[in-house]
Parts: structure tokens; C-alpha cells; sequence
């Protein structure tokens, strides 16, 4: 396996097989995906254990460098498996990315958000808006009106009835 690792990329195998092998196919190329990872790590833990001082000198000396690889494997496959199911891998048919039109709610929305934003900077500038202090106090926060205008116009577009 390791020569086809070398000459073709896992997406490569999946692509050319019929569609009814195409599950079977990506199991094949994602295993095949974590063999260079398998023999990196290998080579990794095998130096890092002959820093550590040791030596292969009989066959029981083995699981010294065979354990933590398999546990890096088994990890690295936890992680793709956890990557897929995230994405939805193979519950249904593949979606395409739509278009949308800007409409009118559109310009509603960022117009608010942008009053709201220039608002607030204008308060800041001259002062006007009361700083932020991220830790609690027992007092009452001192409340500025022209700010919490500010944040009701990012409410406006929320108010719109749909018809």
C-alpha cells in the first residue's frame, strides 16, 4: 500500500470507482490517507524514545514504540471520523451553493447595522458612551440613552411582519 500512497492521492482511488463502491472507496482512501501520518508519527516516537535511552534489543522491547503509535492512529482516525460526521458525510445526496438576490431587507438590515455602528462610534468619540469594564461590580452600570438607542435600531429590521 505504501507505493500507492506514493504515486495517487486517496480522492484519486474514490473518484475512480463505479458509484455503488463509493462508501467502501472512501473508507479505503481515508485509511490510506492515515498511513504517511502512521509511519511519521512512528518515526517520531521511535526517535523520541532513543532519546529517552532506549534501545530495541529483543522482540518485548517493541511495545515501548508500538503502543503509542497505534494510539496515534487510533486518535488521527477519531479525528477524521469526528471531521466527517460534522460535515455530514454520506447521509444524503450533495447540495449546491445557491445564489441569493439582495432584496429590500437586505438594505433594511445593513442600513440599521450601519446607523447603529456609526452611532456608536460617534458616542465613543466624543465620550458620550460609558466605557467597558469587564468585571463585575455591585453597583448599578451607568446607562447612556443615545446608546441604547444605538443598539434598538439593530432591532428594527426584526420588527418587519412577514406577510
Amino acid at each position: 500500500m505504501a507505493p500507492l500512497t506514493l504515486v495517487s492521492q486517496p480522492h484519486e482511488l474514490v473518484d475512480a470507482l463505479p458509484s455503488p463502491l463509493a462508501r467502501t472507496g472512501a473508507a479505503v482512501g481515508a485509511a490510506l490517507n492515515l498511513i504517511p501520518g502512521t509511519l511519521r508519527s512512528a518515526a517520531e516516537i521511535r526517535e523520541a524514545q532513543r532519546m529517552r535511552g532506549w534501545r530495541a534489543r529483543r522482540v518485548v522491547d517493541w511495545p515501548a514504540v508500538a503502543v503509542p503509535v497505534v494510539l496515534t492512529a487510533i486518535e488521527g482516525s477519531m479525528t477524521l471520523a469526528e471531521a466527517m460526521e460534522s460535515r455530514a458525510y454520506g447521509t444524503s445526496a450533495r447540495t449546491h451553493f445557491g445564489i441569493q438576490r439582495w432584496a429590500r431587507y437586505d438594505t433594511l438590515v445593513s442600513t440599521t447595522a450601519l446607523l447603529g455602528a456609526a452611532g456608536f462610534l460617534a458616542l465613543a468619540l466624543t465620550g458620550e458612551a460609558p466605557g467597558w469594564f469587564p468585571f463585575p461590580v455591585l453597583s448599578a452600570p451607568a446607562i447612556s440613552v443615545p446608546a441604547l438607542l444605538c443598539c434598538a435600531l439593530l432591532v428594527v429590521p426584526s420588527l418587519r411582519v412577514r406577510r
